[in-house]
């Protein structure tokens, strides 16, 4: 029997898991029966296998209902157990697809009204066109214009296919965006998403390596583009690198791997500069997040072994920046005792445990003069964590555990999660944004007055 396109969006099972499920379908008889919808196979392709090799008679039941691509996401995604890239991944494939149903639709409401006003635009162009102008120029059409109708992108219901994708796997439109154009560049670091060896942010990196450098060694230095993919700062600025935390989950040390300083903790002078002569293109400067910076993204730079002249020097740059905000977060939040921050910092630290968040909590509440915007980082969030009353801060960020070269990807538990979003919402309903590696969409960031 035919198998649906869908059915594509997951891969098969490995021969060890088929012959597993053959086994089992052997000894208790097939319990979910192969779905099919109009003479093709939209769930069970597996099963279907399974039987044949149990020598088992295989039972199918025809599906009714609107959207295949919903239907067949829907039964396979909590089956499978899809990381945030692999959901984007998955939102990827099914982009034509969902667009063919909408096509579908349209042509099941009456008819393809797009394509009938294309061909109405098409046919009174043909009609003007045959007569010259006084120039004796044919007319581009009725009206002189040519015809947009056939340009407008499908959509659906209304919205982007992506969008839709995205509704449907509870991925971020952006990976899902930055997973299309991986397809389309890289298809073997795509296929590695797929398998679930590879996530989007280490798949572009590879990517980003893989294009030659454009800049001249005469050009000046700029920011970089941040690692994590975030739209909350549009820049990266690395004085400092390297880090002595040895954090199992450390993805900045696999980032760094090919750097000839190692993860050894490097002060780059040159950067000091980067902040004064960094210019915002014309075209981006009303661009959300355009003039936030993340400082020392591979690195820490208020770790112990970092030299406090090293932080001076970069605190002395932030303020005599004031054009830029420049977002700080670290693990040594004692450290921020001694430090006078800037009006243009945010000053953040990570609680991936609940005592992280206790230290930071204790020494936030002690800082004057205040930092403008102070924040907590639950990324990755390893266990529960309680805040407890009167919280000193002014936005949380949520993110799950990417993975590295010591530890695989990970959600963290939903019940962790809510109960972070609803300490949050208790005070004064603190902005929350969850990291594109978390599998819910909230991105929301401090507004000053």
């Amino acid at each position: 029997m035919e198998l649906h396109p869908a059915v594509q969006l997951f891969p098969r099972l490995s021969d060890t898991e088929l012959k597993k499920l053959s086994d089992d379908i052997k000894k208790n008889g097939l319990q979910l029966p192969i779905q099919t919808c109009e003479g093709k196979i939209i769930d069970g392709r597996n099963r279907l296998l399974a039987c044949q090799l149990a020598n088992v008679e295989p039972t199918f039941v025809e599906w009714k209902g609107e959207s295949i691509v919903r239907h067949v996401y829907s039964m396979n995604s909590v089956r499978r157990q899809l990381t945030a890239s692999q959901n984007a991944v998955a939102g990827t494939n099914m982009l034509p697809l969902l667009e063919a149903e909408a096509k579908e639709r349209q042509r099941a409401g009456g008819g393809d009204k797009k394509s009938a006003r294309a061909q109405e635009e098409k046919g009174k162009g043909k009609a003007a066109g045959a007569k010259k102008d006084k120039k004796g120029k044919k007319a581009a059409g009725a009206d002189g214009q040519k015809s947009l109708v056939e340009t407008i992108p499908e959509a659906i219901g209304g919205k982007k296919a992506r969008d839709e994708a995205a509704e449907i796997t509870g991925a971020n439109p952006r990976y899902i965006q930055d997973a299309k154009k991986i397809k389309e560049e890289a298809p073997d670091l795509f296929a590695r998403i797929e398998a679930g060896d590879m996530t989007i942010p280490e798949a572009k990196r590879k990517l980003k390596a893989r294009k030659p450098a454009s800049k001249k060694a005469d050009e000046p230095l700029v920011f970089g583009v941040p690692y994590e993919d975030v739209d909350y700062a549009k820049w990266s600025w690395n004085p400092v690198t390297g880090c002595k935390h040895g954090c199992d989950y450390c993805s900045a040390r696999d980032i760094v791997a090919s750097d000839p300083d190692g993860f050894e903790p490097t002060f780059h002078a040159d950067q000091l500069v980067t902040p004064g002569i960094m210019k915002i293109p014309a075209a981006r400067v009303n661009e959300p997040g355009i003039y936030n910076v993340l400082v020392c993204e591979t690195g820490d730079l208020f770790g112990a072994w970092v030299a406090q002249d090293w932080v001076d020097a970069v605190i002395e740059t932030v303020k005599n920046n004031p054009q830029w905000t420049f977002i700080f977060m670290t693990k040594n939040v004692k450290r921020y005792l001694k430090i006078e921050f800037p009006e243009n910092c945010w000053v953040g630290a990570t609680a991936d445990t609940q005592q992280r968040a206790k230290e930071a909590l204790e020494i936030f509440a002690q800082l004057r003069p205040r930092p403008s915007v102070l924040f907590l980082a639950c990324t990755p969030l390893l266990e529960n964590i309680n805040f407890g009353p009167r919280l000193p801060l002014d936005w949380l960020i949520i993110g799950a555990r990417d993975k590295s070269s010591k530890l695989p990807a990970l959600q963290p538990e939903w019940p962790w999660v809510t109960s972070l979003m609803l300490q949050a919402d208790d005070n004064a309903k603190m902005p929350i944004y969850c990291m594109p590696n978390l599998q819910i969409m909230i991105r929301q960031t401090p507004v000053l007055a």
